[in-house]
């Protein structure tokens, strides 16, 4: 794991939140207590079946969470939708989620821009990639921590870490951000909103991506901005409950990041959950529109486009050892005009191993599943 490091962020370039929450106190349950590290849930969650070598790879995915498309708005489309104020307004998406309609409502984060002035932004792919990160450190002991502490409003989850270690953590797999990169899109995953309507009352949830953060210098003369300041942060209720439920599913975290286009990693965490009995006799079934409608990212004017898009990723796939061989159908219209394209996937053997190493993980869990 990386060291941490007590260098001073560069300056000039960090966009913190408007209005000024410098002053604003925190939630006490985000400090968590030794036995915070310890517990059953956390030892669950950080115990996986791989070979030795491959253990530092693995990080957990969540069903739901990871189904849902909260990041689908790249930040170059963003600037185009803001008004005279800079606001975005609440975005909103319908997808499918095991057979069910459900719909993701994302309320913007409001960031101070490069004047000085307050504007709307989504959490993106940036976002998605520091989330990814504060999940995989959660798998370490000593770093995930789940509490049922009596003045928490409900039992909470999350991860202690430094910005350092994020940044050698994604640097490593080909991920380079910034120190004010990863303190802008922790704040964004503060302060944004995610409703995420399953049609069941008692499932719908609305909150940050994360909250209840904590930081704490730790090197004499340094402060809470440093590189090597211990942040704590609190992860979505969703997020706490599949940790409660083992409702989780090991995955490859370092060859999802090394994905370049997010639409290739929203389809290797796909094939994750929905591919539990992949080999050549059991291949995967896609179709074009159905992708388009869950993922998000395939949003074009002309549906050719986003079938050359998705052909893109399930090259990656190809490339990174996951796919064998993908047969494509299209549908055709009048005027031989596409109406829908299937994709039959077949896996490589690597992949197959590492379903039949998450489904015998799958298998121990006392609780499996929502």
């Amino acid at each position: 794991m990386a060291k941490s490091s007590s260098r001073k962020p560069r300056q000039g370039q960090l966009s913190l939140l408007a209005p000024d929450r410098a002053g604003e106190p925190e939630s006490e349950w985000a400090d968590p207590l030794p036995d915070d590290f310890q517990c059953a849930e956390m030892r669950a969650y950080q115990t996986f079946v791989a070979r030795e070598e491959e253990m530092g790879n693995l990080s957990n995915s969540l069903p739901l969470w990871d189904a849902t498309p909260k990041y689908a708005v790249p930040r170059n489309q963003q600037a185009a939708m803001r008004d005279v104020r800079g606001d975005l307004p609440e975005f909103q998406r319908e997808f499918q989620y095991r057979g069910r309609t459900c719909r993701v409502r994302v309320r913007a984060a409001r960031v101070r821009d490069s004047d000085g002035l307050g504007i709307g932004v989504y959490p993106s792919e940036r976002e998605e990639l520091v989330e990814s990160a504060l999940r995989y450190l959660a798998c370490q002991q000593a770093q995930g921590f789940y509490t049922e502490r009596s003045n928490a409003p409900q039992p909470v989850s999350g991860v202690t870490f430094t910005i350092h270690q994020i940044r050698m953590l994604l640097r490593e797999r080909g991920r380079w951000l910034r120190h004010e990169d990863i303190v802008q899109a922790l704040e964004v995953m503060r302060y944004c909103s995610i409703t995420i309507e399953t049609g069941d009352r008692r499932r719908d949830y609305g909150s940050p991506i994360i909250s209840g953060v904590r930081r704490m210098a730790v090197d004499a003369g340094d402060d809470v901005d440093s590189e090597g300041a211990v942040w704590n942060v609190v992860f979505n209720r969703l997020v706490t409950g599949a940790i409660e439920e083992r409702a989780y599913r090991q995955f490859d975290f370092d060859q999802m990041v090394r994905c370049k286009a997010p639409l290739t990693r929203w389809l290797y965490l796909a094939l994750v959950h929905r591919w539990r009995n992949a080999s050549m006799t059991h291949p995967m079934q896609m179709s074009l529109r159905d992708v388009q409608r869950d993922s998000g990212f395939l949003d074009y004017g002309r549906f050719r486009q986003a079938a050359e898009k998705l052909a893109k990723s399930f090259e990656e796939l190809k490339e990174m050892g996951v796919l064998r061989d993908v047969e494509v159908e299209a549908e055709l219209g009048p005027r031989q005009k596409i109406m829908d394209v299937s994709y039959v996937l077949r896996p490589t053997k690597t992949f197959v191993t590492k379903v039949v190493k998450a489904n015998q993980r799958s298998a121990k869990l006392p609780t499996n599943g929502r």
